[in-house]
């Protein structure tokens, strides 16, 4: 019945007269699924494009990486000539324009700045709350109240008006309510 050889089903699994080009099923609504034979075909459909999908995907990242490799590398290099250009025009007696800015710079098509460094805080939150305690510098300590739905979630019912009530008491829970989802349909 099914023609393995040429991934077709024969034109009585198909409504022929809706459709005559397979290339335009997915773009329209007239082919009708009738069959098991139409509906497996189907599926097959469904998990070429998506293998096709991956592949191309995965194509289209791996060129991007190339050429984001490429770009970036020129970016570099020609950074690192520029960075020893303000060097020697610095050396030549470019005064610094602010506290941040140590060199700048400018050309008609840009400017070049060298910047001061910052700092970048390693934190231990646990260790830094400890200590802030301790050195009675609880104003600089927040408190994150935050509610434990995983738990709460467990003890609760949702009532036809999407309403949460607490399961033993019935007592209507306030700041969540529940919208339904629409039902999802998967082809795996």
């Amino acid at each position: 019945m099914y023609d393995l050889e040429n991934d077709t089903l024969p034109e009585e699994a198909l409504d022929t007269e809706v459709i005559e080009d397979e290339e335009l099923l997915p773009h329209e609504d007239g082919w009708v699924c009738s069959t098991d034979e139409a509906a497996d075909w189907a599926i097959r459909k469904i998990q070429f494009a998506r293998r096709e999908k991956e592949r191309w995907e995965n194509f289209y990242q791996d060129q991007l990486a190339r050429i984001t490799t490429k770009y970036d590398t020129t970016i570099a290099f020609f950074e690192s000539k520029l960075r020893g250009f303000l060097r020697m025009r610095s050396d030549e007696g470019m005064t610094t324009s602010t506290k941040t800015i140590l060199a700048k710079y400018k050309l008609p098509t840009g400017s070049l700045e060298l910047k001061a460094g910052t700092y970048e805080y390693i934190k231990d939150d646990e260790a830094l709350v400890d200590w802030l305690k301790k050195a009675k510098m609880e104003e600089f300590v927040k408190t994150v109240y935050k509610p434990d739905w995983a738990g709460l979630k467990k003890t609760v019912t949702v009532m036809p008006d999407g309403k949460i009530a607490i399961d033993e008491t019935g007592e209507i829970v306030d700041g969540v309510t529940a919208q339904k989802k629409p039902d999802s349909f998967v082809v795996k």
